[in-house]
């Protein structure tokens, strides 16, 4: 009896360890080399402006335009809008001419809509539990100063489930956000959307975000209370009836 409730004891603490919380990168976790539906981060577009949640995964990666100097591969559709990529290189990337110069800053995401709908970086909650998710949203493209900007989303799901929102013009951007305890179930989608806003002139963008989020304890535990059934099980069956 003393052994299985030290037994039990130890399937709730490996719980307690288990729930402790996980932080995923969108810009450390970026893959060049895999794009799918499930992938904990996946990089979309939508040809409209409809905020469904139901947006496409981008089919390429590739630098088709030469658009970068170095040439830097990204998440595209075969043409050099729509786009997502990431810069890991430790060093700015410049745009390749004829574009007006601007730089693309290392450690950052680089997303442009095309001229309608939007480019979407998507993260797949791997679990039920609560997310802390902390983001930003900047202007890369100081040319387009007098341009109209862009708008941005933060979205669980579809319209519906919008966290946050908000718009910057040309040259400006939005301080690092953070909005906490946000209940997502397995599977479930969070969604960064820029918007082109209605001109998507001179709308290249830098994002970064990091969520961290907390597996739901009950669930957790659950889990524990049937590895120690599973254990009492073959205990029993391993020794055999006692003895009369």
């Amino acid at each position: 009896m003393i052994r299985y409730q030290l037994f039990f004891a130890a399937a709730l603490g490996c719980c307690s360890v288990a729930s402790a919380s996980i932080t995923t990168s969108a810009v450390d976790d970026f893959s060049n080399t895999t794009n799918t539906a499930t992938s904990e981060w996946s990089y979309r577009w939508s040809p409209d402006s409809v905020r469904d949640g139901d947006y496409p995964l981008l089919a390429t990666n590739s630098d088709p335009a030469t658009l970068w100097t170095p040439t830097t591969p990204y998440w595209n559709n075969g043409g050099s809008l729509p786009g997502v990529g990431v810069n890991q290189s430790g060093s700015a990337i410049n745009i390749s001419p004829p574009f007006l110069p601007f730089s693309w800053p290392t450690d950052t995401i680089w997303m442009h809509p095309p001229s309608t709908g939007f480019a979407v970086v998507t993260w797949t909650s791997p679990v039920t539990g609560t997310a802390d998710i902390e983001f930003e949203f900047d202007d890369m493209d100081p040319n387009g100063a007098f341009a109209n900007g862009v708008r941005w989303y933060v979205d669980v799901g579809d319209v519906s489930g919008s966290l946050a929102n908000g718009s910057f013009v040309g040259g400006t951007g939005i301080m690092p956000m953070t909005v906490t305890d946000v209940a997502v179930n397995s599977g479930e989608q969070v969604h960064f959307i820029v918007d082109p806003f209605g001109d998507f002139s001179f709308d290249s963008t830098a994002f970064r975000a990091t969520v961290t989020y907390v597996p739901e304890p009950a669930s957790m535990a659950l889990l524990g209370l049937g590895a120690a059934s599973l254990f009492v099980t073959n205990r029993k069956s391993l020794c055999g009836p006692r003895a009369a």
